[in-house]
């Protein structure tokens, strides 16, 4: 495992880009942000050992407690609170992460937050991004306030923003139209759904697809079909309530 967190930071080191090194240190070495090696305004290409230490870029390997970089950074983070004000690039590997630019990598722990835009994995017992997201989300809480597009899989999941792909879990919210499928216990989409819900209880806005579950209901069925114990159409075109089928086409 070390050796391939060591092999991805590696390559995170020879890929970043938007990071000014010219003048950037080796060796951080640091027990608090006042009483550090390198000055929290300069910038790091190497690898950092801190109980707690702030710098500016970041590029290489961070090991410690509490690391922050106030620019960008690029390679892997180990510790136990990791923050990033800039973009970031690699592996945050902390209980608590909060990056505040775009997150391009894995983010994994007890609570991981991207203020920015996040492709890749994030991962925590609660796992927030404020920005667009691309790719796994997962954990206890998954939240994501802008656009979606991959596998969002917590057991609660939450986007408010447009969602393209599948929403797994206990219970599934979409604010906004969802593109693809919602499967847990309950699963609700405040717009437009495109695709398909399996559960015990599922909740459209308006359904263009299908609608699987014990109860099921929709504002509108538009080119969609319910099938369970009851099925509910508030438009009542052409039937507001049938058990077992329900369909307008």
């Amino acid at each position: 495992m070390i050796k391939k967190i060591l092999g991805f930071t590696a390559m995170c080191v020879l890929l970043g880009t938007g990071i000014a090194n010219a003048q950037a240190k080796p060796v951080q070495l640091a027990l608090w942000e006042t009483i550090q090696l390198v000055p929290a305004d300069e910038s790091i290409k190497g690898l950092r050992l801190e109980i707690y230490g702030v710098n500016d870029d970041v590029m290489g390997l961070s090991l410690g407690f509490a690391h922050k970089s106030t620019g960008n950074t690029s390679g892997a983070e180990l510790g136990l609170v990791s923050i990033t004000e800039g973009e970031f690039h690699g592996i945050q590997s902390s209980w608590i992460y909060a990056s505040s630019g775009r997150f391009i990598g894995l983010q994994g722990g007890l609570f991981a937050e991207a203020k920015g835009d996040f492709t890749g994995w994030q991962s925590g017992l609660v796992a927030s991004t404020d920005g667009s997201f691309k790719g796994l989300q997962s954990g206890l809480v998954a939240i994501t306030k802008g656009d979606y597009s991959g596998w969002q899989g917590g057991w609660i999941n939450w986007t408010e923003g447009k969602f393209i792909g599948a929403q797994t879990g206990i219970a599934n919210f979409a604010k906004a139209d969802l593109s693809g499928i919602q499967l847990g216990a309950l699963n609700k989409v405040d717009g437009v759904l495109k695709g398909g819900q399996l559960g015990i209880v599922n909740c459209t806005g308006e359904t263009q697809g299908l609608q699987l579950g014990f109860i099921n209901h929709s504002k509108m069925l538009n080119g969609g079909l319910q099938i369970g114990l009851g099925n509910i159409n508030e438009n009542k075109e052409p039937f507001g309530f049938l058990p077992f089928v329900n369909w307008s086409f």
